[in-house]
């Protein structure tokens, strides 16, 4: 499922997610690290939410929301 929404995520957002490394997970975190754009798109196993961290936030790690909210609007299933 973090797989699809990752890859939506690049398509849509694709000036903020650029140069996608292979995700990872760490913990409770399932995350992908974007090289040429200097950024961050995780989920939260704790809370279930979509995390940014990267520049179009100032470099905070910013709660995007609920997981499932992004996973329908991506058509991840």
């Amino acid at each position: 499922m973090a797989q699809c929404l990752f890859d939506w995520a690049e398509r849509n957002y694709a000036g903020f997610l650029q140069g996608a490394s292979p995700a990872v997970q760490a913990g409770e975190y399932f995350y992908r690290y974007y090289a040429q754009s200097h950024a961050y798109l995780g989920l939260s196993g704790r809370d279930n939410h979509l995390y940014y961290l990267g520049p179009a936030f100032n470099n905070l790690i910013t709660d995007l929301g609920p997981a499932g909210d992004w996973i329908a609007r991506a058509g991840c299933q």
